[in-house]
């Protein structure tokens, strides 16, 4: 009796091993957990976005993280910057003498300045109204708004000209001291319309179609129409890059530079983030943009410095916010940037960055030099025009 019952429980026990052995195994698939559920959606940065006035408490809030997880060939993004020649941090540089404040002007709402070649006057344009002005004096010249039916294209840089669109589909070119008008028609849409540096030539961001068309503003005539930037993201704009024989074609994260004469797309420089401000040097030899990259593991804001000939980085800024104005000097020497209040003046030869200051309370919109440097205005959110005596 006790030996059947010893066996009867070592039956049982075989029985169990042998169900626990023959069971499979039951475990939750990591790859099933969901991670990184609350990535924002990326916002596009508006060029005439008001710069926020005090640094965001995360980076993330202006510049949203990239997506790390592999892509569709099951590869993952990597970062297309090399490793800058040198470093600078914007957000650590302290603040040095600011530069002597020559004039203010109030102004009643966000409007753009363009300075005449001899710095004795500019223009103001806002968005149904142009006014010339004296300078130093202040005094208004000439003064023109727009009605239902007509807008304001855009005010060329000799200090005459300007460009208005009547029924969507006439082009008026007008020069404010001798009421000289030159009248055209365009059967073609677009979303905008540039003036030339030498204010010869109107440049027509195409509306259906990656393109846009040159016209001669004396006679209405087009001279070229240019193609051949390749993006997914629609066409914001095209605009003539600071030596009047290139043009910058601008699409999110994307700007590429093409040749006028020949019509041909030279090198394009992409970001990891949208692009909000960009501009290049009179010589053509540095594009400089303003954008968002990761950087140990952190999205930050970035001034990219880039070479137009091979298309490769030169150099990168660490910024505390995107620089939504940024303009060199005549001579290309130095590069002026906007940081929410401050302006920072940059060396273009050495990325380094020489002297910085607060200029407004508020954010600033534009900076401009006037054609022979010895000022640059600044127009703030606050409403006030500033122009500031360059440094000898």
């Amino acid at each position: 009796m006790k030996f059947n019952t010893i066996r009867m429980i070592a039956c049982i026990f075989c029985f169990i091993f042998l169900l626990i052995a023959c069971s499979p195994s039951i475990s939750t698939p990591t790859d099933l957990i969901p991670t990184n559920v609350d990535t924002p959606v990326p916002t596009e940065n508006l060029q005439n976005t008001v710069i926020p006035q005090e640094p965001p408490i995360k980076t993330t809030e202006v510049y949203p993280p990239v997506d790390n997880q592999p892509d569709k060939s099951g590869f993952p993004s990597e970062s297309p910057y090399p490793a800058p020649i040198t470093s600078q941090n914007l957000a650590d540089l302290p603040e040095e003498d600011t530069l002597v404040l020559l004039q203010s002007l109030p102004i009643s709402e966000p409007q753009r300045l363009i300075w005449n070649p001899a710095g004795t006057e500019f223009a103001l344009l806002g968005y149904d109204s142009l006014t010339y002005y004296a300078y130093p004096s202040l005094d208004k010249m000439f003064e023109y708004k727009s009605s239902d039916d007509k807008s304001i294209l855009d005010v060329a840089n000799d200090g005459l000209h300007f460009a208005i669109l009547s029924n969507n589909n006439i082009v008026q070119v007008n020069n404010w001291k001798t009421g000289e008008q030159v009248t055209f028609l365009v059967d073609f849409g677009f979303v905008s319309a540039k003036f030339s540096p030498d204010s010869k030539q109107l440049i027509f961001t195409l509306m259906e179609e990656r393109a846009a068309k040159l016209v001669n503003v004396q006679d209405g005539n087009i001279e070229k129409e240019l193609s051949g930037f390749d993006t997914a993201a629609p066409v914001y704009e095209v605009r003539f890059a600071a030596d009047g024989k290139h043009l910058l074609w601008f699409a999110r994260a994307t700007l590429q530079i093409s040749d006028i004469e020949s019509n041909t797309m030279g090198q394009s420089f992409n970001h990891e983030d949208f692009i909000a401000s960009f501009t290049s040097n009179p010589q053509n030899t540095l594009i400089v943009t303003s954008a968002g990259a990761m950087e140990n593991d952190q999205f930050k804001p970035f001034i990219f410095f880039w070479d137009p000939q091979s298309g490769e980085m030169i150099n990168k800024i660490e910024v505390t916010q995107p620089a939504y104005s940024m303009a060199f000097s005549p001579d290309g020497s130095v590069l002026a940037v906007s940081q929410e209040g401050n302006i920072y003046l940059i060396d273009a030869a050495t990325q380094s960055i020489t002297r910085g200051f607060t200029a407004h309370q508020e954010g600033i919109s534009q900076l401009v030099f006037s054609d022979d440097g010895k000022i640059i205005s600044s127009t703030g959110s606050d409403l006030i025009i500033k122009f500031w005596e360059m440094p000898e």
